[in-house]
């Protein structure tokens, strides 16, 4: 009976801790417009993560890098 007492326990502490993070998700501003509140376009996005984005991590069409 102890056995099944205590991981019943974690087993509720794991899922309280889930659902606290669900609540309070750490994403960027951006992220939480677009999929979770659903205010910006796809473009507005993409355009506000690029902006944001240090320019030597951004994709380069064509051969070579820009660092």
């Amino acid at each position: 009976m102890k056995k099944y007492t205590i991981i019943s326990i974690v087993l509720f502490a794991f899922d309280i801790s889930a659902f606290v993070c669900a609540l309070k998700p750490d994403v960027s501003g951006e992220y939480r417009d677009y999929y979770l509140k659903h205010t910006i376009t796809k473009q507005d996005y993409i355009n506000r993560a690029r902006e944001k984005q240090p320019a030597c991590q951004r994709p380069v069409v064509g051969m070579g890098d820009t660092c």
